[in-house]
């Protein structure tokens, strides 16, 4: 989530309840999210609790052949939920046409496809599903236009997708059920399926599970600051309250390798806005765009030696990780920016649903590798700016290096009152490293097909688990 956020105060392990208004108080992002998260997160146990892995009412998302249309499938309207989260089908679609998100996915030779389906070949149909953090320069739709161009809110969307997966062998069948209407949530056999599920996705490299840590602290300088400015004993110098985004770029491992590699190991980027910076583009050049506007003031501005990073709808949904670009000149007049590079992306605008493609700015100036991203170095704390410094860390008795995925983040909110930032210590008052949050990557079987010599699909086994509607 990458909004214009003051912090998020959200910890499970408060098992906070109700978020309480008092009145005659400062109103607050902080304390309307801590709702907000709340209530999502116990919704999602409760159906968990109930549903188990996965499971939908009736036909929804069942697989059927389409006998129209050769080496494709049909996915049938309804809701379907995925470790408590809810996907929700309007219409009954061709597994082709999955348009909602994913227009033009042929024609961007930048990123993975869908795997198409072949002849002679068995597959297991798969739901993905994840979250998307929308604002009102992505949705046009979410600004209120009264206010004259100022935005407010922003959303969170539950985006999915049904993949295919070719299969050598079938995986175990689905359980039987002793009755059409039993819903069988604590069936231990569900379990043992859904775990090879996980396993298989595992093997193949699709369900990757990061387990690199990050600590962050506030240092004291080691020469005095400005006193008129910042107190001296503040370890956090800057004179803003900021809300740090550190975000895996480049998926891998750290630079230091047992073979010595560092080509390919993984890079971070940071922000002290959230990643929240960003200008819709009008128009792509060969080394430089024009933009609809330079930001509302010098904070959320943009300067010559920048870092930036042209994302579209597609770059963003499949998580891309292209070389990031130094701003080289800026064109106040014609809001025209030049790069250091051309951007690989963007440049189908007619083809995205939520139109725009973006500048997004990013903050590190120092220690790049030559695709603009900071290489990850585990065991050694990573200056940012103005005091504030992260650590790369792994799991105890992970027995190797662990592995960080594009999109992985942290939040660190510093503050010029303490003079320090905001991040959970122990009782030795040193640093917890933390997993990176949630950005919703969730999986459930839905079948298992084969494609005969005639391109007609048959189905095999159908994996989806059937819950019964209440009575109304």
């Amino acid at each position: 989530m990458k909004g214009d956020f003051s912090r998020i105060t959200y910890n499970k392990q408060k098992q906070y309840s109700l978020v309480l208004m008092q009145q005659g108080r400062v109103q607050l992002d902080a304390d309307w999210n801590e709702q907000a998260i709340t209530q999502w997160v116990n919704l999602r146990n409760l159906a968990e609790d109930l549903i188990g892995e996965h499971g939908g009412v009736g036909d929804s998302f069942k697989i059927e052949n389409h006998s129209d249309n050769p080496l494709d499938f049909t996915i049938k309207e309804g809701r379907y939920y995925v470790r408590g989260v809810m996907c929700q089908n309007n219409n009954d679609r061709l597994f082709t046409k999955q348009e909602d998100y994913f227009p033009a996915l042929e024609e961007n030779k930048k990123i993975e496809k869908n795997k198409k389906i072949e002849k002679n070949k068995t597959y297991l149909v798969y739901l993905h599903l994840w979250w998307r953090h929308i604002s009102a320069e992505e949705d046009a739709g979410i600004r209120e236009v009264a206010l004259g161009g100022s935005d407010t809110a922003t959303r969170l969307k539950t985006v999915w997708q049904v993949n295919v997966l070719e299969m050598n062998q079938p995986m175990l069948p689905p359980v039987a059920r002793k009755k059409e209407t039993q819903t069988n949530n604590s069936s231990q056999d569900f379990k043992k399926h859904y775990d090879q599920f996980e396993q298989l996705l595992t093997n193949k490299g699709i369900l990757k599970q990061s387990a690199g840590l990050l600590q962050a602290q506030a240092i004291t300088p080691s020469e005095p600051g400005e006193p008129c400015i910042t107190v001296p004993a503040n370890r956090y110098r800057s004179v803003e309250n900021q809300l740090y985004r550190v975000e895996i770029h480049r998926s891998g491992q750290d630079q230091v390798r047992e073979d010595g590699g560092k080509n390919e190991c993984a890079t971070f980027k940071w922000s002290r806005e959230n990643g929240s910076v960003v200008f819709p583009i009008l128009e792509l050049g060969e080394n430089s765009v024009t933009l609809e506007h330079l930001g509302r003031d010098p904070r959320f501005g943009l300067k010559a030696g920048d870092w930036v990073e042209v994302v579209d709808d597609i770059y963003e949904l499949m998580r891309g990780a292209e070389k990031l670009l130094k701003v080289t000149a800026i064109d106040p007049d014609t809001m025209e920016v030049t790069l250091s590079g051309t951007p690989s992306l963007g440049r189908n605008l007619p083809e995205h649903p939520l139109k725009k493609p973006m500048l997004r700015r990013w903050d590190h100036t120092a220690n790049m590798d030559n695709e603009g991203a900071v290489p990850v170095t585990q065991g050694k704390w990573l200056d940012l700016e103005d005091g504030v410094q992260v650590k790369f860390t792994e799991p105890p008795g992970n027995g190797g290096m662990p592995y960080y995925q594009t999109g992985d983040w942290w939040w660190i909110p510093a503050r010029t009152a303490t003079g320090n930032v905001e991040w959970p210590r122990d009782v030795s008052d040193e640093p917890v490293a933390q997993p990176a949050l949630d950005h919703g990557d969730r999986y459930a079987p839905l079948a298992l097909i084969t494609c005969d010599t005639s391109g007609t699909i048959t189905v095999l086994m159908d994996y989806r688990r059937k819950i019964k509607k209440a009575a109304t």
